[in-house]
């Protein structure tokens, strides 16, 4: 899966610890590039076991709830 965010905490640990994904800069200007960026298949893809890790968060979830 492509993934493309704006610099924040959540996001960095979650490229640091699956790969890939494109951080880009909270402004039209970064935004922009990086949807160029996924338009021209260029942002390496995260590896990630989409289902496994939804169960994971919805566990962390719950806990704090």
């Amino acid at each position: 899966i492509p993934v493309a965010s704006t610099n924040i905490d959540s996001i960095v640990t979650f490229f640091n610890k699956y790969g890939g994904g494109y951080i880009m800069d909270n402004s039209y200007k970064g935004i922009c590039e990086g949807l160029n960026y996924i338009k021209k298949n260029e942002v390496k893809k995260v590896s990630i076991d989409s289902d496994k890790y939804n169960e994971e968060i919805i566990k962390v979830f719950e806990r704090e709830i």
